[in-house]
């Protein structure tokens, strides 16, 4: 489950 949260903060800052 908390894979899920790291992943979408990894794409988040990618996409910033």
């Amino acid at each position: 489950m908390e894979n899920s949260t790291r992943k979408v903060v990894l794409v988040g800052e990618g996409m910033v």
